[in-house]
């Protein structure tokens, strides 16, 4: 800024606070201002990998999203929408992003979908992956379900 430039800063901005404002000086001058939202789809900059799970172990995804605002998240195994408080499951919000522990993998996580749904006001994007079932090293085998594909969703 130069000497005599005005800053405005407008904290926890809303889409609603766009518009033409009047802005009024001690010394009875009104200049106009013209206030834009930047807002900006969420983007995954790192998407969901598929896990390979040993039944009784825990497992972890990982996601890293941008967006303006930032983006609220949603886990989902298979079908059933995740919560913080369900015990087998920990969702934690980390810095630009958020991740999902299962605490315990049993038998029947096997084969399901792990999808993140992450919002804000622009709109949504979704990653999906699975969980595998574990092989040793040495394995040459490669099973997915066939309704168990990774993709990335933006809308």
């Amino acid at each position: 800024m130069t000497s005599g430039d005005i800053q405005l800063c407008i904290e926890q901005s809303l889409l609603s606070d766009c518009g033409i404002y009047a802005v009024s000086f001690v010394s009875q001058l009104t200049s106009r201002l013209t206030v834009d939202i930047n807002c900006s789809l969420p983007v995954f900059t790192q998407c969901l990998s598929d896990q390979p799970a040993t039944i009784g172990q825990p497992i972890k995804f990982t996601v890293m999203i941008h967006g303006v605002p930032a983006p609220q998240t949603k886990w989902y195994l298979g079908d059933t929408l995740l919560t913080h408080t369900v015990g087998q499951y920990i969702i934690t919000d980390i810095d630009g992003g958020a991740e999902l522990t299962v605490v315990k993998v049993s038998s029947s996580d096997v084969g399901l979908q792990c999808r993140c749904v992450a919002t804000n006001v622009v709109g949504q994007a979704v990653s999906v992956a699975c969980i595998l079932p574990g092989w040793s090293v040495d394995s040459d085998a490669s099973v997915v379900p066939a309704d168990c594909r990774r993709l990335t969703v933006m809308g």
